[in-house]
């Protein structure tokens, strides 16, 4: 007995020496033709390859020195994890054959780029235009489009170290799919993004791979914001370019945020308004939006309206600090006379105009912001709209309309972990608000 124990101990320890070595030499091999791809551009160097015998592979302590620059780009790791030695042996030939693992994670950590080096002010000199949410979180704070590397500097950031992961995992039935984005800017930001995708077939064979892309719904997704540290700093920069103290830019940064909405012809809600400003002033927050897309999107969807009103009701968006989440919505707004917002940019806003008599007369009364109830008659008009109604008993429930039949609303809920749709009499309902 003490001899079979030896000789299948002796077996499973040469199998494991095996592979281990069979997976180390495939990677070195790759890594040595990056290195002399890579040659015509700079010099690639990396310690090593270790395999772990949790089914991961990582390539340990990657530089890049490019030709034309005086720089370099490090990387601590980089590792394929498969969560099983025999799946990370085998992983090449399973993709060959259409066969998709459980779970794969691609991580690259440590990437480090020296904010004072010559790479990273090419990068700033050769920024494009700036993005729609790089203007929302710069709105008010000057010209220019991103911080220096010496106002980087100056928030205390000597280099740019980040971690990206990119990892997807199949539940134990293999009929949804968790896909995780994440990137972590270390001492700044960390963003991450979750999905939850409905594969729409099976996920073995060649065609496996096509057809489930073809097939994919998007049940939900989730954007997560970590302020590291980044948020004051940035803050702090922002009222020196701006010479004002640190909550006149706050003040002067919400309203530019608001003007930068209004020049791409939207208006946020209040429930968005007011989320925002709490995370802006609150840093160390966690900044959520996530969305539920009913029905899911597919590739039916590619081309899907971008009215602003049609997809507040078709995704179901929801916004929260700190993990409390409430419905928004954006909504049309007629766009602003070009030379008004750009002075509105440029110019801070004070707290209130002096008040004259001449002003005085002219004023107009305050609009009334009262929401209005929309009309029973009406209510199909307002498919896949969340909304919240006030019933004649005084409850008052949240959902999304899915239409009308006769004198009942057929509301979509969230109930009991899941959603259902329910009836709800017009005789039971007393105001019907959109949300």
């Amino acid at each position: 007995m003490k001899r079979i124990l030896l000789a299948l101990i002796v077996v499973v320890a040469g199998g494991a020496f095996f592979a281990h070595h069979q997976i180390t030499s495939r990677v070195e091999d790759q890594m040595d033709k990056a290195v002399q791809m890579a040659s015509l551009y700079g010099r690639l160097t990396y310690e090593g390859v270790s395999v772990s015998p949790d089914g991961s592979v990582a390539v340990n302590q990657i530089d890049f020195y490019p030709h034309a620059i005086s720089d370099q780009v490090h990387i601590d790791r980089v590792a394929l994890e498969t969560g099983n030695p025999w799946v990370l042996y085998n992983l090449k030939q399973k993709l060959r054959d259409g066969e998709v693992p459980d779970h794969l994670a691609l991580r690259l950590e440590g990437i480090t780029i020296d904010l004072d080096g010559p790479l990273y002010r090419q990068m700033l000199a050769q920024k494009g235009e700036q993005s729609f949410p790089s203007r929302l979180s710069l709105a008010g704070c000057g010209s220019e489009q991103t911080f220096s590397a010496s106002e980087q500097l100056d928030m205390g950031y000597q280099q740019d170290v980040i971690d990206l992961t990119l990892a997807y995992q199949l539940n134990d039935s293999r009929d949804s799919l968790a896909f995780t984005l994440g990137a972590d800017f270390r001492d700044q930001t960390n963003l991450q993004l979750n999905l939850a995708i409905d594969p729409g077939s099976s996920l073995e064979g060649s065609t496996a791979l096509g057809a489930a892309a073809m097939g994919a719904a998007l049940k939900s997704a989730k954007v997560t914001v970590d302020d590291n540290g980044f948020n004051m700093r940035s803050q702090e920069v922002c009222a020196e370019r701006t010479d004002m103290d640190l909550a006149a830019f706050r003040t002067h940064h919400l309203q530019a945020w608001e003007t930068v909405w209004a020049e791409y012809g939207m208006a946020p809600s209040d429930s968005l308004r007011q989320t925002y400003k709490t995370y802006f002033e609150n840093p160390g927050s966690t900044l959520t939006l996530s969305i539920e897309p009913y029905p899911p999107l597919t590739s039916a969807d590619r081309n899907l309206s971008q009215d602003p009103d049609y997809l507040s009701g078709r995704l179901n968006p929801k916004v929260g600090v700190d993990g409390h989440l409430k419905p928004f919505q954006i909504t049309k707004a007629a766009l602003p006379d070009k030379d008004d917002s750009a002075t509105a940019q440029a110019a801070p806003q004070t707290s209130e105009p002096a008040v004259t008599e001449a002003t005085t007369a002219t004023r107009q009364p305050a609009a009334d912001n009262t929401p209005k109830p929309l009309p029973l008659n009406a209510l199909d008009d307002h498919r896949n709209q969340s909304v919240r109604i006030t019933l004649t008993s005084g409850e008052t429930v949240e959902g999304r309309i899915q239409g009308v039949e006769g004198q009942r609303l057929k509301l979509q809920r969230r109930m009991y972990g899941g959603n259902m749709v329910v009836p709800i009499q017009f005789s039971a309902i007393q105001a019907v608000y959109r949300q």
